[in-house]
């Protein structure tokens, strides 16, 4: 089995079961590339390298492409060929840093509100308390991150406001830090919203909860 075969396997497996489901419906299985699935999502390349340029010389080192560092000759345009050539890449997960490279530096930007509505996900007006409730833990170190002790904890309140500052930044893959936080903490998915709105089914009392004296009674009448 040749390489390309290898990785088309790979590519459909992961994107039909995994977090890119969507992608895979959308396309209906037709491609798992990095140029398919970034057009199948509404991501266009990019047409102003000379910004690219100016952005790759002052991004960090360890989100380069690999082999073209900020010093290469000629810079602009391997930057450019590189994108060309990588469009026909499968897709194999959002660890893959291909996959990384070519969503930092060969598609137009776009912010992280956008990015997830695109995905099916969805911003509520209520429900904060419950998406507090949910992460409370984790919520609680990032919420408070920086403040003063004293300060009163972290509550809904501020989880909405963090939200609506930090859904207005960059997109640029699914796994990036702020993208996993963001669509955890400020989004949800259809599913989990009506698990967390379904209606609480009561319980009928159990024998245990029935006091003693109540049944010696009864027995007593008979």
């Amino acid at each position: 089995m040749s390489v390309e075969v290898v990785q088309k396997v790979a590519a459909v497996t992961i994107i039909a079961g995994g977090i890119g489901g969507g992608y895979f419906a959308l396309t209906g299985g037709s491609s798992g590339t990095l140029s398919g699935m970034s057009l199948a999502s509404g991501r266009d390349l990019i047409k102003d390298w000379d910004t690219i340029e100016s952005n790759y010389k002052n991004e960090k080192n360890t989100n380069l492409i690999e082999g073209i560092p900020k010093e290469a000759s000629k810079l602009q345009d391997k930057i450019k060929k590189w994108c060309e050539t990588k469009g026909n890449t499968y897709y194999l997960g959002p660890t893959d840093k291909t996959y990384r490279s070519y969503m930092l530096w060969c598609l137009k930007e776009i912010d992280l509100d956008t990015a997830l509505i695109r995905q099916g996900l969805e911003w509520k007006d209520e429900g904060w308390d419950k998406k507090f409730e949910k992460n409370k833990t984790a919520l609680q170190t990032l919420l408070n991150k920086g403040t003063n002790p004293k300060q009163e904890p972290a509550d809904a309140n501020k989880l909405r406001s963090w939200c609506e500052e930090n859904k207005k930044g960059r997109y640029k893959y699914l796994g990036d830090d702020a993208e996993h936080k963001v669509r955890s903490y400020c989004y949800w998915s259809k599913e989990e919203w009506e698990l967390a709105n379904k209606p609480q089914q009561e319980t009928p009392p159990s024998d245990s909860a029935i006091e003693p004296s109540a049944l010696s009674s009864d027995s007593a009448s008979r």
